[in-house]
């Protein structure tokens, strides 16, 4: 078994509703990489998400107004 890993995101707010088909189309992902992504495009948020369900994973999103 592995040990509990931890996620830091630098807070890059990386939201926008043409992520899907940008790793779809543009980037030519594997639909494993861009399935996850819902209507919102919340990129990190969707990522880390699906990330978590296969790995024991902490993560943290820092964020600075």
């Amino acid at each position: 078994m592995t040990e509990r890993i931890v996620v830091l995101s630098d807070g890059a707010n990386l939201t926008h509703p043409i992520w899907k088909s940008t790793a779809r189309e543009l980037w030519k992902a594997p639909g494993r990489l861009y399935e996850c992504i819902g209507e919102e495009g919340d990129l990190i948020a969707d990522w880390f998400i699906r990330l978590n369900k296969e790995i024991n994973a902490t993560f943290l999103h820092v964020n600075t107004p």
